[in-house]
């Protein structure tokens, strides 16, 4: 379907950079920033490396009128669609950027520190997102599920990944994402203590299970059947990832050729849920929201789903770990031991043999599900 006054994109699928699975969770497992107490040099101190923890002292007040630590699942505003892409940045999150300038649309990113990509090796991409119009979100450093590990790991996941937002504009978001969509509970009280609103989904593509040229198809039709075309009388958040390159390729642009044709605008989650701009972000420093606003506002935690839409399905991205509040004397490179035991003897396996099968470990899953996928190991990374 074209659009009249939108160029024609390109099609071409973005080559992907030479990167073995084994070697993912390798620097999964080397990172002190996930896994305090590796990698030499950094392990040791409460938190194990230089960024780690030093946002945990930031105030967090309570401002604007969207509630914090509940499941959010769909925008407030009728007559809008918030897209949003998990798992980011990688390799083809800056042609996504141009394609969103070429519909005039903006976006919500929500940003993990270390999964596909290191997220400090693309300060441009976010910096970019940001003076674009678009909405920087978390989704935690690593990509554990939030509902199997502990409450310091909990908030680890969320201060590391707060300190590199720090690094790059002094301010951190005050929006997140579960990965999985997974958080309720002790989760949801977390969260509200860190000032975070917690966002979920009411359509989910499926694009990460339907990654070619005619298996996108079914991304598309799941998208169009979703969206009513009347809407003056609704509004979704969608859940895509950025690190999937026929999702940026094919999928994006009939999604908002889709939504524009049929009467929405293309906002980020912010204004579809009718919060102003000021409040997306909270000062590193002084915890105010950068704004300006410091009234009390929204629901403090606690809470489940508030809107419509279903949640089930997970968001089916990487899978990472929570990182620990310890840490000895660093050591020879490679943890042995993390909450989850992501970084056990199972990953240990995965990394020399390259395949695992499903068990409890975290990146053990993580390589069998995309093993199970079809996928083969140069097709990940």
């Amino acid at each position: 379907m074209a659009v009249s006054g939108i160029p024609t994109i390109s099609t071409t699928v973005p080559a992907t950079p030479v990167r073995t699975m084994s070697a993912i969770l390798k620097d999964r497992c080397d990172s002190p920033i996930l896994f305090p107490g590796s990698g030499g040099d950094n392990g040791g101190g409460d938190n194990g490396s230089g960024d780690s923890g030093n946002t945990g002292g930031v105030p967090r007040p309570k401002f604007g009128s969207v509630a914090y630590g509940v499941n959010i699942a769909t925008c407030t505003v009728p007559g809008t669609i918030a897209i949003t892409y998990d798992d980011g940045p990688f390799t083809y999150t800056a042609q996504l950027l141009d394609i969103l300038a070429r519909y005039n649309a903006s976006s919500t990113f929500f940003i993990n520190g270390l999964n596909w990509g290191d997220t400090r090796q693309y300060g441009g991409v976010l910096r970019r997102m940001v003076a674009e119009g678009h909405q920087i979100a978390s989704h935690t450093y690593g990509h554990p599920d939030l509902n199997t590990i502990d409450s310091a790991a909990r908030r680890q996941q969320m201060f590391s990944l707060e300190a590199i937002f720090k690094d790059f504009f002094g301010y951190f978001p005050t929006y997140m994402r579960p990965p999985f969509g997974s958080c309720n509970g002790a989760c949801l009280t977390d969260m509200a203590d860190l000032g975070y609103h917690v966002i979920m989904w009411n359509i989910d593509t499926l694009d990460y299970a339907n990654q070619s040229p005619t298996a996108i198809q079914t991304s598309m039709d799941i998208f169009d059947g979703a969206v009513s075309t009347d809407a003056s009388r609704n509004a979704y958040i969608s859940l895509e990832h950025d690190v999937h390159p026929y999702t940026v390729s094919h999928l994006t642009e009939h999604i908002l050729q889709t939504a524009q044709s049929r009467g929405y605008r293309l906002v980020t989650v912010g204004e579809c849920l009718g919060d102003p701009s000021g409040n997306w972000y909270r000062d590193a420093v002084t915890g105010n929201a950068v704004g300006g606003s410091t009234t009390d506002g929204g629901d403090n935690g606690g809470g489940e789903t508030s809107g419509e839409g279903d949640n089930n399905g997970g968001d089916g991205g990487d899978e990472g770990s929570g990182g620990d509040n310890g840490g000895d004397d660093g050591g020879n490179g490679n943890a042995t031991v993390s909450p989850d035991g992501s970084c056990g003897v199972e990953i240990q396996m995965a990394i020399a043999e390259g395949v695992a099968k499903p068990a409890s470990g975290v990146a053990t899953r993580h390589v069998w599900e995309y093993e199970a996928r079809g996928y083969e190991e140069e097709d990940i990374l």
